[in-house]
């Protein structure tokens, strides 16, 4: 046997030793359950896996119940969010999954030899994968061990590693478009020397880089643009290549990506009866669940939710719209509603580019700072890049970030490794050194903790650099912090005229009080808050009383308006602020409020008789006035 062989085979066992030893790992008591979409996921890997098919029925049902243990009720966890539908021809024994089967098809094999490590496992190597082909790229366009440090932060000083612990596409996206792109770029970093061939200097690895592309593309639609500077390129590539030759070239990439996603969503036709996994009658289950033991079906299960992908609507926000009567005006928000997205999109606390994707972000610069060594295929690359973010902004304006709580964009996430293929050449030390520090400021804790920051996203925010970053008050509906029951869409006032977003544990729940409604406020902290009001202004005023039992320095911004107040101890204190600005999204107007005090006071130990032990430093009763404040 050859040593090419002996490595193939060696590799080969080692894969298999690895999705063996999943079954060491307790992925429940490791990750504190489950998240995101990974009750679909997990359940079409495994439905694969054992059953050999793509059908939800009730063995399918109890199999999760024994993969992820029983709750705290003691008994069997359900698949919590699940998607589902109804088949072509429905049936009351077994429903189909509404998600992409590539995953799991992919993962099943993992999952059969190691159970849920396995899967984890599976990510891992994934990821490794990835940092390899980043390696190899950066020491051939970078040099060194700059190359390999700049590399190496490019993924490790980002959220990206934190996705490996989440059972679900977006790693295995991630990684196939990284994959897709070194087959395609790699040529033009490290030509092959005169007279040698390699596939990865040939045209083939083009071919299997649409390939790749066209799996990522039926994972999430939105990887489609993703493939355009592949066929666009090959007709401009510089070679002996004759036009005719190139342009062959070009259309059997895009051919060979067309068929490669068609492909799979023929089969998906041919598993579920549709060709979409998403269209259809899909619902999404909570609590109650098709086939269990309180005999729960698909279309009376309490608890469930039709499923409608959230895109734009057309005669809200698009700035022109199509009618009867020809070519209208639109709304006057779509101009404003963007261009808090695109702030947001770099900038956000919970989902911006820079803080979760800094190293790609600094490559960018580092890039448009040489604009005079730019390469053609690094142009179209960068295109690409901003296409597919127009996109989501413009057409998912309130969920850009994917929801679930993500650890950055979710959506945005396949795209990252295209950064990448922007970094100039020679890129110095400097830039390596500063992708790791200012990348781990950002993202450190949650790659160190990856499985407690997936657990509570919420308060992942909470702690700097991020809380000094702007609330994406676009989408205060898909933030993290929605994620936390008591923390998302609280009524309050007298009328319940406002709804209050609590954006870390610094406020506690609003109590009825002689004068209205208040909320106390934790002692020595700075809490954030979003109020969301009605549609009628984006001004509004606030008069609020302000009481503290010790002596207490209260800072209250609201809006952009501050007061300052020296509270001595049971002496209540008023003040009025306006805000202007307010951001206008899902029918309302939302203000950010911030209040910070220096002092604070625990009930149970200033009264024996007491049993509260909360932190408190200032109890605040505001009433919002929502007309024009101005």
């Amino acid at each position: 046997m050859t040593t090419k062989r002996w490595r193939v085979v060696a590799l080969f066992a080692a894969v298999v030793a690895l999705g063996l030893a999943g079954r060491l790992i307790n992925y429940p008591a490791l990750a504190g359950g489950f998240k995101g979409d990974e009750a679909t996921y997990v359940s079409m890997a495994f439905s694969i896996a054992d059953d050999f098919d793509l059908k939800y029925d009730r063995g399918d049902f109890e199999r999760f119940g024994r993969l992820f243990g029983a709750g705290r009720s003691g008994r069997p966890v359900g698949p919590e969010g699940i998607f589902l539908k109804q088949g072509a021809s429905p049936t009351t024994e077994r429903l189909e999954y509404g998600k992409a089967f590539i995953y799991p098809l992919a993962a099943a094999p993992f999952a059969r030899l190691g159970g849920l490590g396995g899967m984890l496992i599976f990510n891992v190597l994934l990821l490794a994968g990835c940092v390899w082909c980043a390696i190899r790229l950066c020491a051939a366009r970078v040099g060194g061990w700059r190359g390999h440090a700049l590399a190496v932060a490019f993924i490790a000083a980002s959220s990206t590693p934190v996705w490996a612990a989440w059972l679900t596409s977006e790693m295995f996206n991630f990684a196939l478009i990284f994959y897709a792109y070194f087959l395609w770029a790699y040529k033009e970093v490290r030509p092959d020397a005169p007279g040698r061939r390699t596939f990865l200097g040939g045209p083939w690895s083009d071919v299997l880089a649409a390939v790749l592309i066209g799996l990522a593309t039926y994972s999430k639609v939105s990887n489609a643009a993703l493939i355009g500077p592949l066929v666009v390129y090959a007709l401009w590539r510089r070679g002996s290549a004759s036009g005719r030759e190139r342009l062959a070239q070009s259309v059997v990439i895009g051919v060979v990506f067309a068929a490669s996603t068609a492909g799979l969503f023929a089969a998906n036709k041919l598993i579920s009866g549709e060709i979409s996994y998403q269209g259809g009658n899909r619902k999404t289950f909570y609590g109650h669940f098709p086939f269990d033991d309180a005999g729960s079906r698909f279309d009376a299960a309490r608890g469930s939710n039709e499923m409608v992908t959230e895109g734009v609507s057309s005669d809200i926000l698009f700035p022109l719209r199509i009618s009867g009567h020809g070519i209208e005006r639109g709304s006057p928000r779509f101009w404003p509603l963007l261009g808090h997205n695109v702030w947001y999109f770099f900038s956000g606390r919970d989902s911006g580019l820079v803080p979760y994707f800094f190293p790609g972000a600094l490559i960018v610069v580092l890039w448009l700072g040489r604009w005079r060594d730019m390469r053609l295929w690094q142009v179209l690359t960068f295109g690409a890049i901003a296409g597919t973010a127009v996109i989501l902004l413009v057409w998912f304006p309130y969920t850009w970030n994917g929801a679930g709580g993500p650890p950055g964009n979710r959506y945005f996430f396949s795209v990252y490794p295209l950064f990448l293929f922007l970094v100039p050449a020679g890129t110095g030390a400097v830039a390596a050194l500063s992708a790791w520090v200012i990348g781990g400021a950002f993202a450190g804790a949650i790659v160190l903790h990856p499985f407690l920051s997936s657990k509570a996203p919420w308060t992942v925010p909470e702690r700097a650099p991020l809380r000094w970053l702007p609330i994406e008050l676009t989408m205060m509906d898909d933030v993290p912090a929605r994620l936390h029951p008591g923390r998302g869409r609280l009524p309050f006032g007298n009328p319940r005229n406002a709804l209050l977003y609590y954006m870390d544990a610094g406020t506690y729940t609003p109590e009825d009080g002689p004068n209205g409604q208040f909320f106390w406020v934790a002692g020595a902290t700075r809490a954030d808050i979003v109020v969301r009001l009605s549609d009628r202004t984006p001004s509004a005023k606030m008069r609020l009383i302000a009481e503290s039992r010790v002596a207490n320095h209260v800072t209250i911004d609201w809006g952009g308006d501050r007061c300052v107040l020296a509270l001595a101890p049971d002496q209540p204190a008023t003040c009025e602020l306006r805000a202007s600005g307010g951001v206008w999204a899902h029918g309302g107007y939302f203000f950010p409020l911030s209040v910070t005090t220096t002092a604070g006071f625990v009930p149970s130990v200033a009264d024996p008789r007491s049993a509260d032990q909360r932190n408190l430093g200032v109890r605040l009763t505001p009433v919002f006035d929502d007309r024009d404040a101005r």
